[in-house]
């Protein structure tokens, strides 16, 4: 079975699901295991952001922003989801996607930096953390 780490070959046919891509009848192929993790791509809140210029480039891609501060705690205000903002002084949505984040982080809070897989949905582009290493 695919592990962490692990590099594979997905096969299948292009499809949306409530206007997000995603692979259907997909097939995988196992090519090696334990390869080194991948890096995220480094970049600004305010590049990534809803109408950020390079928000649709970096879709479904690993990411990192630095220092960012959380800007409210208030979950079911936000659906699960956290504003916050960096350095570029530009604010997106932490999003629970993937993983639920617990504890729900206070506003104020601050984080050297932030990962996460690059998602829209719901009109928005976000953040989703894979676990509490990315935070």
């Amino acid at each position: 079975s695919v592990q962490l780490n692990d590099d594979v070959i997905v096969q299948g046919y292009p499809a949306r699901y409530s206007g997000l891509p995603k692979i259907v009848r997909a097939t995988t192929t196992l090519v090696s295991h334990d390869n080194p993790p991948i890096e995220p791509t480094k970049i600004s809140a305010s590049d990534v952001t809803t109408g950020g210029p390079k928000s649709q480039e970096y879709v479904n891609m690993l990411i990192e922003i630095d220092a960012a501060e959380v800007q409210t705690h208030d979950y079911q205000a936000t659906y699960g989801m956290y504003p916050i903002k960096d350095a570029s002084n530009g604010t997106i949505y932490l999003d629970d996607f993937i993983w639920r984040i617990e504890p729900i982080p206070n506003e104020g809070i601050k984080f050297p930096s932030v990962r996460g897989i690059l998602v829209y949905d719901f009109d928005n582009y976000k953040i989703a953390p894979r676990n509490t290493g990315d935070l």
